[in-house]
């Protein structure tokens, strides 16, 4: 086990995507691409959505109804499947890369749809888990102080937003850890990667920090221009042609494949720097 510093880490991270970019490209390319062709085909895609949400604006549709056609009709069952397809890109990508692609790509597949598929059952229990101490020690907390106030509860929420980062910080490595031992067991992750960064915690909080400032400040432009123009559809009445829904899926696609490559690198690299294997290891 080595040292950790951010430069590194990121440097690590760009070299593991850049010396395997043609196979994790196409794995991060099908984790976006497969749920969004799903959604058009089950559920309506971007046009629809625009179109129900100019209705709802308009008074002209049965809210209840339109929550029933998104979530009715296997509208549940099509969100678990597509975070289990983006999740299995990305086991896919660490992988093939933690394994310098040796490891045939069905194998590869095989055991991401497992390590993917058992990550997001150990994520609804995590949440609810998480989501019910938080509940029970931040109303415990207000309780005790009798404090109501706006400032205070702005207060809980940036406390709040420093726990999620620090855990973030903490189980970074879950996901690389598993791919390097083709463990399906997301205890072992948790574990690994606990114990792995227990030692640079501050500065991987401290990089995630930057990270979420520069990611912020992105998406909020991004958001800008995407949200206006769907607005001004929407307000106007306007029904969304072919053009508009085609910019708006390729300026999805802009962010959204970068973003997935990025979710890929950053822990690899963190992964990398921490428990430091060969050069050739890295780079071959």
């Amino acid at each position: 086990m080595n040292g950790f510093s951010i430069g590194e880490a990121w440097s690590q991270g760009i070299a593991f995507v850049s010396t395997h970019l043609r196979m994790i490209l196409m794995f991060v390319v099908a984790g976006v691409l497969i749920p969004q062709i799903l959604q058009m085909l089950f559920v309506g895609g971007a046009a629809q959505q625009m179109v129900d949400m100019q209705a709802m604006m308009a008074g002209q549709a049965d809210p209840t109804a339109m929550l029933a056609a998104m979530g009715g009709g296997g509208g549940i069952i099509l969100a678990i499947v597509g975070s289990i397809i983006t999740s299995t890109s990305y086991y896919a990508s660490w992988r093939h890369g933690l394994t310098n692609g040796t490891e045939d790509t069905g194998s590869t597949l095989s055991y991401a749809v497992g390590a993917a598929a058992m990550m997001f059952l150990a994520t609804i229990v995590i949440a609810v888990l998480f989501v019910f101490i938080v509940g029970i020690t931040f109303g415990l907390i207000g309780v005790a102080l009798g404090v109501e106030s706006i400032g205070f509860m702005f207060l809980l929420g940036f406390v709040l937003l420093f726990v999620l980062l620090w855990l973030a910080a903490r189980i970074c490595l879950v996901g690389p850890a598993m791919a390097d031992a083709r463990s399906i067991n997301p205890l072992y992750g948790l574990s690994t990667s606990w114990q792995l960064t227990s030692g640079p915690q501050w500065k991987i909080f401290g990089y995630f920090l930057l990270l979420a400032i520069v990611a912020i400040v992105i998406l909020m432009l991004v958001g800008a221009v995407v949200g206006a123009s769907m607005f001004s559809m929407i307000s106007g009445g306007t029904t969304p042609g072919a053009g508009s829904i085609v910019a708006i899926v390729v300026i999805g696609l802009l962010v959204s494949i970068p973003l997935a490559l990025l979710y890929v690198a950053i822990p690899a690299g963190i992964y990398r720097t921490i428990v430091r294997h060969s050069p050739a290891d890295v780079f071959a």
